[in-house]
Order: structure tokens, then C-alpha cells, then sequence
């Protein structure tokens, strides 16, 4: 309640801090400072803290990595929180790259990309994907190798990659999907 959108709370944060969000829904698109292990965390859950984008095509939450040494690891969390995207479903609900965040009780519905995921290893855990037109879940460039989804529902997710979860990893001898 101190600040007047999830972005300026993040953007006060500091390292380890936690954002505690009031049930309701939000209008934004949320770029996530590079500080490690921020909590960003719903006060209710994730039936009534929603975020929605603030364009249909953007990406919900975008959570990059920065360079500079520091790596954004599993102490990062998010959770309980409903992330929608347009009827259109052209946008991503988190993008992840070179990152590694937890993901705890959050729904993502109605988006291209349920979560774009390169090069990074992330865990989802007692989650629930639906109705992304290219993948719930899209992983490349290794980022499968440590990724950790358990208790997870995958629903009505289709499109040119289909279904829920889709791995592409790039070796030395080509591209394999």
C-alpha cells in the first residue's frame, strides 16, 4: 500500500527485500531490478492478485540477466499471483533469461508464451498454465538442464510448438528439439 504500482516497490527494493502485494489487479508491465533474492509475494492469492499487461503484446514480467557479475538465483521468488495476458494472447507472461527464479502458486493464462525461459533454470512449483497459443512453457539453450517443475497443470495450451512444455536445446552438433 506504500507504493501506487508493483513497479515502484520493486524498484525501491534492495537485495533480499521483500514486496508483499494487496489482493487486486494490476495494469503493468513489470521489468525486475537486478538485485537478488527480491520476494515479490501476494498478501491473498493467486485467485484474487492479478497482473495484467499494460499492452497486449507486452511481457508481463521480464526478468533479465544484466551482466555484471551478479546472478539472479532461486532465493528470487514470486508467488501467488494470477498473470494474464490479452484475449489475444500475443504477449509473454514471464521471460526469463539467464536468470533462475522460483515460481510458487502462480497461474498464467491466455498468453503466446506461458513462460519464455533462455538460458535460464528456474523451479515451478503448484502452478497452473493455461490457454497459450505457442507453449506454456518454452525452454531453450540449456535452460532445461536444472529446471525443476513439479505439481503443475497444463491446460488447454496449443499452437505450433502445442501442449503445455516445450525444450529446444542447441549442442555442438545442431539445433535438436
Amino acid at each position: 500500500s506504500e507504493y501506487a504500482t508493483i513497479q515502484i516497490a520493486l524498484d525501491a527494493t534492495w537485495e533480499n527485500d521483500t514486496v508483499l502485494v494487496q489482493p487486486g489487479t494490476y495494469v503493468e508491465s513489470i521489468v525486475w531490478p537486478y538485485l537478488n533474492g527480491i520476494k515479490l509475494i501476494s498478501d491473498g492469492d493467486s485467485s484474487n492478485t492479478i497482473i495484467n499487461p499494460a499492452s497486449p503484446d507486452d511481457i508481463v514480467i521480464n526478468i533479465q540477466d544484466q551482466g555484471g557479475g551478479i546472478v539472479l538465483d532461486t532465493t528470487t521468488l514470486i508467488i501467488g499471483f494470477t498473470i494474464s495476458g490479452s484475449n489475444n494472447g500475443n504477449g509473454i507472461g514471464i521471460s526469463l533469461n539467464g536468470t533462475s527464479p522460483s515460481l510458487n502458486k502462480i497461474q498464467l493464462i491466455n498468453h503466446s508464451r506461458g513462460i519464455d525461459a533462455l538460458n535460464s533454470n528456474f523451479v515451478l512449483l503448484n502452478s497452473q498454465i493455461s490457454n497459450c497459443m505457442d507453449s506454456g512453457v518454452y525452454i531453450s539453450s540449456g535452460a532445461w538442464i536444472h529446471t525443476k517443475i513439479e505439481n503443475t497443470i497444463f491446460t488447454g495450451n496449443t499452437g505450433y510448438r502445442g501442449a503445455g512444455l516445450y525444450s529446444k536445446a542447441n549442442f555442438n552438433a545442431g539445433d535438436n528439439e
